[in-house]
C-alpha cells in the first residue's frame, strides 16, 4: 500500500490554501498532511488535517490493492462522512467518484456528478496543491467548490 501511495509523498506538509464557492466569497484554509500507519492491519495512509475549511476537516486517503482503487474518506464540518474512490490519472491527479449513499434519500449520488479531483502541481522548489469537488444539486455551497494551496 505504501508504493501506490509513494507518487503522492508530496503531500506530506503544510498547505495554506484559497478556497471558492458559487455561494461564498471565499475563504482561507491550512492543510496539515501526515503519513498514517495502522499496526493492526498495515494500512499505510496520508492524512489531511483542514483548518478553517468549508469543504472538509479531515481526511484520510489510502489505497487498496484488492480492487486497485485510492480510496478517500473525509468529515464535513455538520460531521458528515463522505466517501470518494477512483484511480490516479497520469502520475499525480485523483479522480475520485463519491461512492457512499445519501443519507437522506439512499439514492446513489455518483448519478448526481458528485466527485472530488486533486491535482498536485511540482514545479521544482515550489509545489501546488488544487482540489475540486462538483457536488451533488443538494449540496448547500453550489455545486462546485475549488481550492488552491501552496506549501508553506
Amino acid at each position: 500500500m505504501l508504493e501506490a501511495l509513494r507518487p503522492l509523498d508530496t503531500l506530506i506538509g503544510t498547505w495554506k490554501g484559497t478556497g471558492t464557492s458559487l455561494k461564498s466569497s471565499g475563504w482561507d484554509e491550512t492543510i496539515e498532511c501526515t503519513w498514517g500507519f495502522r499496526e493492526e492491519d498495515g494500512r499505510v495512509s496520508i492524512n489531511f488535517y483542514i483548518a478553517g475549511g468549508e469543504l472538509l476537516e479531515v481526511g484520510l486517503l489510502s489505497y487498496d490493492p484488492r480492487s486497485q482503487l485510492y480510496k478517500f474518506v473525509g468529515r464535513d464540518k455538520k460531521g458528515s462522512r463522505l466517501h470518494f474512490e477512483g484511480k490516479l490519472a497520469g502520475t499525480q491527479t485523483l479522480r475520485l467518484p463519491r461512492t457512499d449513499k445519501d443519507a437522506k434519500d439512499g439514492r446513489d449520488l455518483t448519478r448526481r456528478r458528485d466527485s472530488l479531483r486533486g491535482q498536485l502541481l511540482d514545479m521544482g522548489p515550489e509545489s501546488f496543491l488544487v482540489a475540486t469537488r462538483v457536488a451533488g444539486n443538494n449540496h448547500p455551497s453550489g455545486n462546485k467548490i475549488d481550492i488552491s494551496a501552496a506549501r508553506l
